[in-house]
């Protein structure tokens, strides 16, 4: 379930350890879900269909000829896939790379064109892979590259695909992308033997490459090749059946470090905490290892994961539990439910030895006696307190945590508020990612301490630096409708009370006032006194359509004060 990739992005799928022959008869797997990936593609006049992913290009595709109707009648296809340069063809000029559009020539010398042909005589289906990231850097104009691309397919003349990304997303090999992308596109119900299949190309990490007679750049070809559970050939290898060259495979290989099978069931009763970026396979190890256990996936809503994990050990159901994103949270909130659900406070020694900020010891205790004592003001020890307040409450120094946003994740209201009561705190403090307290609280669900920052004047039009999100924005991707509902409301009845302020601000200046006629003067008061009873006795919930008052009755507001305002500069005038 792991992808080897090359350079530094996160690896996926991992390849088998063998390269000559890999998992003979066998039917290849799907590893790619596009259902995640918002893409989009549009068919050109000429044949080339684009693919966009969040609207930009990152893949061509195009059938040669265009005209052709791939009638195929077998369930299982074979696959005969190359890449391009230094494979098929390679530059007039000699150089290394060129990007002028005619610089190129069949690779005569390994007769690519009679190979092809033959290929497609034992019913392989042909496609060629091309990584060309040049194009989304300025060096290639799409139309310039299918232009190309078309010319060397008329040259060839023979029936195949040419699949090219042009980024360096999901299609970029090794990935697996553009494979599945257009398997699924032009053979969306047929199964590919893997055993028969097989992908040509140059990038082997070989000690020296024939054709170019340097080291090969690098080894993403045989890696894609791999994640694929493909046969690999280097072009001298299949063209020329040369014996194997020496290669490199100079990335890690997630598979040859398991050396034994490794029992992880339990026959006693258990909690199963899966913590782990997205996509790194925790639902497949659920369904690989632990289908028998009660799966609870980790929505950020603390109070009805921990409801959820309680009825299921108490009903004597192993547990386990994924998409968990924080492991101090992970362990104040969960783990002492297979013992007592009240226990999910930690050690002295446990926090001591997670942390030297005292203030942040009592919050994962959370001890309240000793943050009250820490936090009173004492005179006689003034420069003390001023350094714990400082230094301490507003220092992020574990996980890109503060005391206050730990607070709020573990939904310590009682120890928010003593914090809150500080003057040095910073309520909006943001950490390298731009994430306040009040953001935490939204992910974890904590709606009491959400109101608490509220009452204290949070910022909540603050965004994120790393999806440039709004506390809003947060509950709406975590599908937290409580919350959306209340921070609308929060924001709604703040707009309101914008609105009087600058009413009354707008009353209190005599000169103006003094223009109007009594009944208006009258009128005018009376609406800001409305306005401010609307607020004086807001319900305690916060539907949509008390929000939707709110909005109305600032509408209201902003039209009436616009109007006087049009009066008073019409008369000046």
């Amino acid at each position: 379930m792991n992808t080897i990739k090359s350079g530094l992005k996160r690896s996926r799928f991992s390849g088998s350890k063998s390269v000559k022959k890999i998992k003979q008869n066998s039917l290849m797997q799907k590893y790619v879900d596009f259902t995640q990936f918002n893409i989009n593609s549009c068919e050109r006049p000429n044949g080339w269909t684009d693919v966009y992913i969040r609207g930009e290009l990152e893949c061509l595709h195009y059938r040669y000829p265009k005209e052709i109707i791939d009638s195929c009648s077998e369930d299982v296809i074979k696959i005969a896939s190359f890449d391009l340069d230094n494979t098929l063809i390679t530059t007039q000029s000699k150089r290394n790379y060129s990007n002028l559009p005619n610089d190129w020539r069949l690779l005569a010398e390994y007769n690519v064109q009679k190979k092809l042909n033959e290929l497609h005589q034992e019913n392989f289906k042909i496609i060629i892979f091309n990584n060309q990231k040049g194009i989304s850097m300025g060096m290639w104009t799409s139309n310039n590259y299918k232009t190309k691309l078309t010319k060397i397919l008329t040259e060839l003349d023979v029936p195949c695909t040419i699949v090219c990304s042009t980024g360096d997303s999901v299609f970029r090999k090794p990935l697996p992308g553009m494979w599945e992308y257009i398997i699924e596109k032009l053979y969306p119900n047929k199964k590919v033997d893997a055993s028969e299949s097989f992908y040509v190309g140059d990038s082997a990490g070989r000690f020296l490459n024939p054709l170019i007679k340097k080291k090969d750049h690098s080894c993403a070809d045989r890696i894609f090749a791999m994640n694929l559970n493909l046969n690999f050939y280097t072009p001298e290898e299949y063209f020329l059946k040369s014996p194997i060259d020496k290669f490199i495979l100079n990335v890690f290989d997630p598979k040859s470090i398991i050396i034994e099978r490794y029992d992880i069931l339990s026959t006693e009763l258990e909690l199963v905490l899966l913590i782990g970026p997205p996509q790194c396979g925790k639902t497949a190890i659920i369904q690989k290892y632990f289908n028998n256990y009660d799966a609870i996936l980790n929505t950020f809503f603390i109070s009805q994961v921990e409801e959820n994990i309680s009825k299921s050990l108490e009903n004597g159901k192993s547990v386990v539990v994924h998409n968990v994103a924080d492991v101090i949270i992970v362990k104040n909130n969960f783990c002492g439910l297979l013992n007592s659900p009240e226990n999910k406070s930690m050690s002295t020694s446990e926090a001591n030895a997670l942390t030297s900020n005292i203030i942040m010891q009592c919050v994962l205790q959370n001890d309240m006696n000793r943050l009250a004592e820490l936090l009173s003001y004492d005179p006689t020890m003034e420069d003390v307190y001023e350094k714990i307040q400082i230094d301490l409450i507003n220092v992020d120094e574990h996980n890109f945590k503060t005391p206050l946003m730990m607070s709020c994740m573990l939904g310590r209201s009682e120890i928010l508020k003593e914090l809150l009561k500080c003057e040095k705190i910073d309520i909006n403090y943001y950490n390298s990612l731009g994430y306040t307290a009040v953001h935490l609280a939204v992910v974890w669900g904590q709606l009491d301490c959400i109101k608490l920052l509220t009452q204290n004047n949070v910022n909540l039009t603050f965004k994120t630096r790393d999806r440039n999100e709004t506390p809003r924005d947060i509950a709406v991707r975590y599908k937290n409708e409580i919350i959306v509902n209340f921070i609308d409301f929060t924001l709604a009845k703040s707009l309101l009370e914008n609105k009087i302020k600058a009413a009354m601000l707008l009353s209190s200046e005599t000169e103006k006032m003094r223009q109007l006629p009594k009944d208006e003067r009258a009128e005018f008061n009376a609406l800001i006194v409305e306005k401010q009873e609307i607020i004086k006795n807001l319900p305690e919930d916060f539907t949509k359509s008390i929000t939707n008052n709110l909005i109305s009755q600032s509408r209201k507001l902003q039209i009436y004060v616009s109007k006087l305002n049009a009066k008073f500069e019409q008369s000046n005038t």
